[in-house]
Protein backbone atom coordinates (compact mmCIF):
# COMPACT_ATOMS: atom_id res chain seq x y z
CA UNK A 1 0.00 0.00 0.00
CA UNK A 2 1.24 3.49 -0.82
CA UNK A 3 0.58 6.10 1.84
CA UNK A 4 -1.53 9.06 0.81
CA UNK A 5 -0.05 12.53 1.33
CA UNK A 6 -1.97 13.03 4.56
CA UNK A 7 -0.80 9.74 6.02
CA UNK A 8 2.77 10.56 5.01
CA UNK A 9 2.41 13.89 6.81
CA UNK A 10 1.14 12.09 9.92
CA UNK A 11 4.06 9.66 9.74
CA UNK A 12 6.56 12.55 9.75
CA UNK A 13 4.69 14.45 12.50
CA UNK A 14 4.71 11.45 14.80
CA UNK A 15 8.37 10.72 14.04
CA UNK A 16 9.20 14.29 15.09
CA UNK A 17 7.02 13.90 18.20
CA UNK A 18 4.65 16.79 17.47
CA UNK A 19 1.11 16.51 18.80
CA UNK A 20 -1.70 17.23 16.39
CA UNK A 21 -2.79 20.20 18.53
CA UNK A 22 0.67 21.77 18.61
CA UNK A 23 1.11 21.30 14.88
CA UNK A 24 -2.26 22.78 13.93
CA UNK A 25 -2.35 25.74 16.35
CA UNK A 26 -2.93 29.05 14.58
CA UNK A 27 -2.78 27.50 11.10
CA UNK A 28 -5.66 25.07 10.78
CA UNK A 29 -8.25 23.41 13.01
CA UNK A 30 -7.30 20.13 14.63
CA UNK A 31 -10.37 18.55 13.03
CA UNK A 32 -9.27 19.64 9.54
CA UNK A 33 -5.74 18.34 10.17
CA UNK A 34 -7.12 15.04 11.46
CA UNK A 35 -9.16 14.66 8.27
CA UNK A 36 -6.11 15.56 6.16
CA UNK A 37 -3.98 12.96 7.93
CA UNK A 38 -6.65 10.35 7.25
CA UNK A 39 -6.57 11.32 3.54
CA UNK A 40 -10.21 12.38 3.83
CA UNK A 41 -9.71 16.07 3.03
CA UNK A 42 -7.17 18.27 1.26
CA UNK A 43 -5.64 21.45 2.66
CA UNK A 44 -4.23 24.45 0.75
CA UNK A 45 -0.56 24.20 -0.21
CA UNK A 46 0.28 27.39 1.73
CA UNK A 47 -1.09 25.90 4.94
CA UNK A 48 0.70 22.61 4.33
CA UNK A 49 3.96 24.53 3.94
CA UNK A 50 3.37 26.39 7.24
CA UNK A 51 2.61 23.13 9.05
CA UNK A 52 5.78 21.55 7.70
CA UNK A 53 7.94 24.55 8.57
CA UNK A 54 6.62 24.42 12.14
CA UNK A 55 8.12 20.92 12.32
CA UNK A 56 11.33 22.07 10.62
CA UNK A 57 10.60 20.38 7.30
CA UNK A 58 10.64 22.11 3.91
CA UNK A 59 8.33 21.18 1.04
CA UNK A 60 11.31 19.76 -0.84
CA UNK A 61 12.30 17.61 2.15
CA UNK A 62 8.69 16.45 2.53
CA UNK A 63 8.57 15.43 -1.13
CA UNK A 64 11.83 13.48 -0.76
CA UNK A 65 10.66 11.72 2.40
CA UNK A 66 7.31 10.89 0.80
CA UNK A 67 9.04 9.49 -2.26
CA UNK A 68 11.27 7.25 -0.13
CA UNK A 69 8.25 5.94 1.79
CA UNK A 70 6.43 5.16 -1.46
CA UNK A 71 9.49 3.56 -3.04
CA UNK A 72 10.11 1.38 0.02
CA UNK A 73 6.50 0.18 0.04
CA UNK A 74 6.55 -0.44 -3.72
CA UNK A 75 9.80 -2.39 -3.48
CA UNK A 76 8.33 -4.71 -0.86
CA UNK A 77 5.33 -5.39 -3.09
CA UNK A 78 7.60 -5.97 -6.08
CA UNK A 79 9.65 -8.47 -4.05
CA UNK A 80 6.49 -10.30 -2.98
CA UNK A 81 5.28 -10.46 -6.58
CA UNK A 82 8.66 -11.75 -7.78
CA UNK A 83 8.35 -14.69 -5.37
CA UNK A 84 4.82 -15.35 -6.65
CA UNK A 85 5.92 -15.30 -10.30
CA UNK A 86 8.76 -17.69 -9.44
CA UNK A 87 6.25 -20.00 -7.74
CA UNK A 88 8.27 -19.84 -4.52
CA UNK A 89 5.48 -20.72 -2.09
CA UNK A 90 7.84 -21.81 0.74
CA UNK A 91 9.57 -18.42 0.72
CA UNK A 92 6.24 -16.59 0.72
CA UNK A 93 5.17 -18.63 3.75
CA UNK A 94 8.47 -17.84 5.45
CA UNK A 95 7.91 -14.12 4.88
CA UNK A 96 4.35 -14.42 6.18
CA UNK A 97 5.41 -16.23 9.35
CA UNK A 98 8.48 -14.10 10.07
CA UNK A 99 7.45 -10.57 9.23
CA UNK A 100 9.96 -7.97 10.49
CA UNK A 101 9.42 -5.66 13.43
CA UNK A 102 7.29 -2.70 12.40
CA UNK A 103 8.09 0.90 13.25
CA UNK A 104 5.31 2.95 14.88
CA UNK A 105 3.09 4.40 12.19
CA UNK A 106 3.91 1.65 9.68
CA UNK A 107 1.52 -0.97 11.05
CA UNK A 108 -1.10 -0.66 8.31
CA UNK A 109 1.50 -0.74 5.55
CA UNK A 110 2.96 -3.92 7.02
CA UNK A 111 -0.49 -5.47 7.43
CA UNK A 112 -1.31 -4.86 3.78
CA UNK A 113 1.96 -6.55 2.74
CA UNK A 114 1.14 -9.41 5.12
CA UNK A 115 -2.25 -9.94 3.47
CA UNK A 116 -0.81 -9.55 -0.01
CA UNK A 117 1.48 -12.49 0.75
CA UNK A 118 -1.51 -14.50 2.01
CA UNK A 119 -3.44 -13.80 -1.19
CA UNK A 120 -0.61 -14.73 -3.53
CA UNK A 121 0.20 -17.86 -1.49
CA UNK A 122 -3.45 -18.93 -1.75
CA UNK A 123 -3.34 -18.51 -5.55
CA UNK A 124 -0.26 -20.74 -5.71
CA UNK A 125 -1.29 -23.45 -3.27
CA UNK A 126 -5.00 -23.14 -2.44
CA UNK A 127 -4.02 -22.99 1.24
CA UNK A 128 -4.92 -20.19 3.63
CA UNK A 129 -2.20 -18.59 5.72
CA UNK A 130 -4.26 -15.82 7.30
CA UNK A 131 -6.96 -16.10 9.94
CA UNK A 132 -10.61 -15.15 9.56
CA UNK A 133 -9.97 -12.26 11.98
CA UNK A 134 -7.26 -10.91 9.67
CA UNK A 135 -9.60 -11.10 6.67
CA UNK A 136 -12.24 -9.24 8.68
CA UNK A 137 -9.67 -6.62 9.71
CA UNK A 138 -8.66 -6.08 6.09
CA UNK A 139 -12.29 -5.82 5.03
CA UNK A 140 -13.02 -3.21 7.69
CA UNK A 141 -9.98 -1.11 6.75
CA UNK A 142 -10.95 -1.12 3.08
CA UNK A 143 -14.62 -0.41 3.76
CA UNK A 144 -13.60 2.66 5.76
CA UNK A 145 -11.45 3.83 2.86
CA UNK A 146 -12.58 7.09 1.29
CA UNK A 147 -9.81 7.14 -1.30
CA UNK A 148 -8.22 4.29 -3.23
CA UNK A 149 -4.75 3.98 -4.70
CA UNK A 150 -3.28 1.26 -6.92
CA UNK A 151 -1.69 -0.62 -4.01
CA UNK A 152 -4.96 -0.79 -2.07
CA UNK A 153 -6.69 -2.07 -5.18
CA UNK A 154 -3.84 -4.54 -5.62
CA UNK A 155 -4.16 -6.03 -2.15
CA UNK A 156 -7.93 -6.29 -2.60
CA UNK A 157 -7.48 -7.98 -5.99
CA UNK A 158 -5.23 -10.64 -4.48
CA UNK A 159 -7.30 -11.28 -1.34
CA UNK A 160 -10.83 -11.41 -2.78
CA UNK A 161 -10.71 -15.22 -2.90
CA UNK A 162 -9.99 -15.30 0.82
CA UNK A 163 -13.25 -13.47 1.56
CA UNK A 164 -16.80 -14.71 1.83
CA UNK A 165 -19.39 -13.75 -0.79
CA UNK A 166 -20.78 -10.85 1.21
CA UNK A 167 -17.35 -9.24 1.65
CA UNK A 168 -16.46 -9.73 -2.00
CA UNK A 169 -19.72 -8.09 -3.01
CA UNK A 170 -19.43 -5.15 -0.59
CA UNK A 171 -15.84 -4.30 -1.50
CA UNK A 172 -16.36 -4.72 -5.25
CA UNK A 173 -19.37 -2.42 -4.96
CA UNK A 174 -17.30 0.17 -3.05
CA UNK A 175 -14.74 0.23 -5.85
CA UNK A 176 -17.53 0.42 -8.42
CA UNK A 177 -18.89 3.53 -6.72
CA UNK A 178 -15.61 5.43 -7.18
CA UNK A 179 -14.28 4.03 -10.47
CA UNK A 180 -15.82 6.67 -12.72
CA UNK A 181 -14.01 9.42 -10.83
CA UNK A 182 -10.63 7.92 -11.79
CA UNK A 183 -11.16 7.95 -15.54
CA UNK A 184 -10.37 11.60 -16.29
CA UNK A 185 -7.36 12.09 -14.01
CA UNK A 186 -5.69 8.70 -13.54
CA UNK A 187 -6.32 6.11 -16.24
CA UNK A 188 -3.93 3.61 -14.65
CA UNK A 189 -6.01 3.74 -11.47
CA UNK A 190 -9.17 3.43 -13.57
CA UNK A 191 -7.81 0.26 -15.16
CA UNK A 192 -6.70 -1.16 -11.79
CA UNK A 193 -10.14 -0.49 -10.33
CA UNK A 194 -11.89 -2.31 -13.16
CA UNK A 195 -9.47 -5.23 -12.87
CA UNK A 196 -10.46 -5.52 -9.20
CA UNK A 197 -14.19 -5.23 -9.90
CA UNK A 198 -14.01 -7.94 -12.57
CA UNK A 199 -12.01 -10.14 -10.17
CA UNK A 200 -14.85 -9.74 -7.68
CA UNK A 201 -17.43 -10.74 -10.29
CA UNK A 202 -15.24 -13.69 -11.29
CA UNK A 203 -14.96 -14.94 -7.70
CA UNK A 204 -18.73 -14.75 -7.24
CA UNK A 205 -19.52 -16.42 -10.57
CA UNK A 206 -17.10 -19.26 -9.83
CA UNK A 207 -18.96 -19.86 -6.56
CA UNK A 208 -22.33 -19.61 -8.34
CA UNK A 209 -23.22 -16.95 -5.78
CA UNK A 210 -26.47 -14.99 -5.91
CA UNK A 211 -24.37 -11.89 -5.22
CA UNK A 212 -22.92 -12.19 -8.74
CA UNK A 213 -26.26 -11.29 -10.34
CA UNK A 214 -26.70 -8.31 -8.02
CA UNK A 215 -23.19 -7.02 -8.66
CA UNK A 216 -23.53 -7.37 -12.43
CA UNK A 217 -26.84 -5.47 -12.29
CA UNK A 218 -25.14 -2.65 -10.39
CA UNK A 219 -22.25 -2.56 -12.86
CA UNK A 220 -24.69 -2.29 -15.77
CA UNK A 221 -26.82 0.33 -14.02
CA UNK A 222 -24.16 2.53 -12.46
CA UNK A 223 -21.06 2.59 -14.61
CA UNK A 224 -20.61 0.59 -17.77
CA UNK A 225 -16.94 -0.04 -18.39
CA UNK A 226 -15.46 2.59 -20.65
CA UNK A 227 -16.33 1.55 -24.19
CA UNK A 228 -13.56 3.82 -25.40
CA UNK A 229 -10.99 1.77 -23.48
CA UNK A 230 -12.32 -1.50 -24.90
CA UNK A 231 -12.65 -0.15 -28.44
CA UNK A 232 -9.13 1.24 -28.42
CA UNK A 233 -7.70 -2.08 -27.24
CA UNK A 234 -9.49 -4.10 -29.94
CA UNK A 235 -8.59 -1.55 -32.60
CA UNK A 236 -4.94 -1.77 -31.56
CA UNK A 237 -5.00 -5.58 -31.78
CA UNK A 238 -6.69 -5.37 -35.19
CA UNK A 239 -4.10 -2.92 -36.48
CA UNK A 240 -1.27 -5.22 -35.37
CA UNK A 241 -2.90 -8.09 -37.26
CA UNK A 242 -3.26 -5.89 -40.35
CA UNK A 243 0.43 -4.96 -40.14
CA UNK A 244 1.34 -8.65 -40.24
CA UNK A 245 -0.62 -9.07 -43.48
CA UNK A 246 1.02 -5.96 -44.90
CA UNK A 247 4.40 -7.47 -44.10
CA UNK A 248 3.61 -11.01 -45.22
CA UNK A 249 0.31 -11.76 -46.97
CA UNK A 250 -0.03 -15.44 -46.12
CA UNK A 251 -3.22 -17.35 -45.16
CA UNK A 252 -2.41 -17.57 -41.44
CA UNK A 253 -1.91 -13.80 -41.16
CA UNK A 254 -5.10 -13.13 -43.11
CA UNK A 255 -6.94 -15.51 -40.76
CA UNK A 256 -5.60 -13.60 -37.75
CA UNK A 257 -7.20 -10.40 -39.09
CA UNK A 258 -10.51 -12.24 -39.49
CA UNK A 259 -10.25 -13.88 -36.05
CA UNK A 260 -9.51 -10.54 -34.39
CA UNK A 261 -12.54 -9.02 -36.08
CA UNK A 262 -14.74 -11.98 -35.10
CA UNK A 263 -13.70 -11.53 -31.46
CA UNK A 264 -15.36 -8.12 -31.53
CA UNK A 265 -18.78 -9.43 -32.57
CA UNK A 266 -19.94 -10.49 -29.05
CA UNK A 267 -19.56 -6.86 -27.95
CA UNK A 268 -22.41 -5.96 -30.33
CA UNK A 269 -20.79 -2.61 -31.09
CA UNK A 270 -21.87 -1.58 -34.58
CA UNK A 271 -19.59 1.46 -34.46
CA UNK A 272 -16.49 -0.56 -33.58
CA UNK A 273 -17.21 -3.17 -36.27
CA UNK A 274 -17.76 -0.41 -38.81
CA UNK A 275 -14.50 1.30 -37.88
CA UNK A 276 -12.55 -1.95 -38.20
CA UNK A 277 -14.09 -2.64 -41.60
CA UNK A 278 -13.05 0.84 -42.74
CA UNK A 279 -9.48 0.12 -41.60
CA UNK A 280 -9.55 -3.19 -43.47
CA UNK A 281 -10.88 -1.58 -46.66
CA UNK A 282 -8.23 1.13 -46.52
CA UNK A 283 -5.39 -1.33 -45.94
CA UNK A 284 -5.46 -5.05 -46.74
CA UNK A 285 -9.14 -5.64 -47.67
CA UNK A 286 -9.31 -9.25 -46.46
CA UNK A 287 -12.41 -9.37 -44.21
CA UNK A 288 -15.24 -11.63 -45.26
Amino acid sequence: MTMGIGKQFKYIREKREFTIEATAQGIITTNALTQFEADEKDIPLQKLQKLLLRMGVSLRQFANISDRLSQTSRQVRDDIHALYVAGNAPKLKEWFDNHPEVAPGDEQLAFFDHMLIAGKYFELTGERLCTEDEVEQLTNILLENLTWDESELDVLFWTLRLMNDNRVFMLSREVLHVVDGFRDWNFALYGAAWRTIIAGVTALVERHSNFAVTLVRQIDANEPMSEVMIANRFTYMFLKAVMLVQKNNVPENVQLVQDTFDNVRPLRSAELERNLRVIDQRTVNVLA
